[in-house]
């Protein structure tokens, strides 16, 4: 019983701060230049963004608390771990820095992270990789989005 609430504390804590970090630069250029800049095709509005990453928060959270739990190795809390910072890079870069290039070599990174971390997790345990399928669907979208404003 501890293991299990241990490893919940952990797995809650690393989404929230990552949550924090990516909301925290976000809202730098959310009020600032993204407000006019001209956005590309099929960009939701803003009050998507919100709803969708709260879905993919939870499922990165119980992938998480199952790698761990289960033990799938430090090699992909290692990967985890990166793909979260990524996360909040591309948000500093891409949002704080305003920086659509920076933002879009981040955004590949991230996707190339997600990438091996959900073929590392196939071999070790199925529903781990799963649960960051929405999540590497999103990232996809949200390159695609970085891209429309490289132009």
């Amino acid at each position: 019983m501890f293991k299990k609430f241990i490893t919940l504390l952990i797995s809650v804590g690393a989404i929230a701060i990552t949550l924090w970090g990516g909301k925290y630069f976000t809202a730098m250029g959310v009020d600032g230049w993204y407000k006019e800049a001209i956005k590309p095709a099929l960009t939701p509005p803003n009050y998507v963004f919100p709803i969708v990453w709260s879905i993919v928060y939870v499922l990165q959270a119980v992938s998480l608390y199952r790698i761990l739990y289960y033990g799938l190795g430090s090699d992909a809390v290692s990967m985890f771990v990166i793909q979260l910072s990524l996360q909040v890079l591309w948000c500093l870069t891409f949002f704080a820095i305003g920086s659509a290039v920076m933002g879009l070599i981040v955004i590949i990174m991230l996707i190339v992270t997600a990438i091996a971390l959900i073929k590392m997790l196939i071999r070790r345990d199925i529903w781990s990789a799963r649960l960051l399928y929405p999540y590497l669907l999103w990232i996809l979208f949200a390159g695609y989005l970085n891209i429309g404003f490289v132009g």
